[in-house]
């Protein structure tokens, strides 16, 4: 019985179709904080003299083109508040940062439980390094998503690709062909070494992965 992915529905904010209404949330929190900090900076220059309309139009310029405001729209324009962000929005997709915690998750699957099943197939897994754990929603797809890695922090990254709803016990040769592909599109795709797709040639409960997604 498997303690890391008993159920494979992503009914939070691990859904990709999810993850748009949980970042338009904060995007229009950000955005807001963006205008009304705007509107600040005009106030403040207004009251420095109305005749010093160089001051006001130097901020409104930086305004529209970013300044020191980090939007989706700005960072895609490579215009960031400070060095973090940017750090944070450029990183590049680095697997073993999404797999630290693996094996000690695993270490402690084969120590609690005397059967594991696959949680895509059901079949029996050997207690050895045939046995995997896979993220669900690939954890590359959740770095590649721009407002992931713009208004989340490496760690609350982390947090959402190794959520346990977000875990699959699998053979290791199921995880290697799944890869960064959605389960949905590698159950339906060809495999090239025997002409059917994945889950036929991997025996993978289709209906169960249906039903629980």
């Amino acid at each position: 019985m498997s303690i890391i992915a008993t159920d494979i529905k992503l009914d939070t904010i691990l859904q990709n179709e999810e993850f748009k209404d949980l970042f338009q949330a904060q995007e229009t929190k950000i955005e807001k904080t963006e205008i009304d900090s705007f509107m600040s900076e005009c106030r403040r220059e207004i009251g420095k003299s109305i005749l010093q309309t160089f001051g006001l139009g130097m901020t409104y310029d930086q305004f529209k083109q970013g300044g020191n405001l980090t939007t989706l729209h700005n960072a895609n324009n490579c215009v960031f508040a400070n060095e973090e962000i940017k750090q944070q929005y450029t990183t590049k997709f680095d697997r073993k940062a999404y797999e630290k915690d693996f094996p000690k998750m695993r270490k402690e699957l084969f120590k609690n439980n005397k059967i594991i099943k696959d949680d895509y197939t059901r079949k029996h897994l050997k207690k050895d390094s045939r046995t995997h754990i896979d993220h669900v929603v690939s954890a590359k797809s959740i770095h590649d998503n721009d407002k992931a890695r713009l208004y989340m922090t490496a760690d609350q990254r982390n947090d959402m690709a190794t959520h346990h709803k977000n875990l699959a016990v699998t053979n290791g040769s199921v995880n290697q062909s799944k890869g960064a592909k959605s389960l949905e599109d590698w159950m339906h795709s060809s495999n090239k070494k025997t002409g059917y797709d994945n889950a036929t040639t991997y025996g993978v409960d289709v209906k169960k992965n249906h039903r629980n997604r």
